[in-house]
C-alpha cells in the first residue's frame, strides 16, 4: 500500500479503467479478498482467530489497509516497517489492554 503498485490497486476506480485492465484488476482484487478470507477461515477453524463473519473482517481489513495509501509518506514520522508493524499488532490482537475472559 506504501509504493506506487499498491496505491493504484487501492485509489483507483475500476470505472477509471479500460475494459481489459478493469477485468484484470477486478481479478487481482477478487483474488486478494478470497485469500484474506480463507485465512481467516483457516485461523477460525484452528481456533487462533475468534469467531468472526470472514467476509467482514476481510472488508474491515481491507479497508483499514486500503487508506494507508491515502495518509502514507515515504519522508514521514513512520517507514513502511513500522506501520506494517504496528498493524499487523493492531488487526490481530485490537487495542483491549488484555483480553476478554
Amino acid at each position: 500500500m506504501t509504493d506506487d503498485f499498491g496505491k493504484l490497486i487501492a485509489r483507483v476506480s475500476d470505472q477509471e479503467l479500460v475494459p481489459e485492465s478493469r477485468e484484470e484488476i477486478r481479478q487481482y482484487k477478487r483474488r486478494i479478498d478470497q485469500q484474506l478470507r480463507d485465512l481467516l477461515r483457516q485461523g477460525i477453524a484452528d481456533g487462533s482467530i475468534i469467531p468472526i463473519d470472514p467476509k467482514l473482517t476481510a472488508f474491515a481489513i481491507a479497508g483499514a489497509l486500503n487508506w494507508i495509501s491515502v495518509w502514507y509518506a515515504p519522508d514521514g514520522e513512520l517507514s513502511a516497517a513500522a506501520i506494517a508493524e504496528q498493524y499487523a499488532e493492531l488487526l490481530t490482537r485490537g487495542i483491549a489492554a488484555s483480553p476478554p475472559e
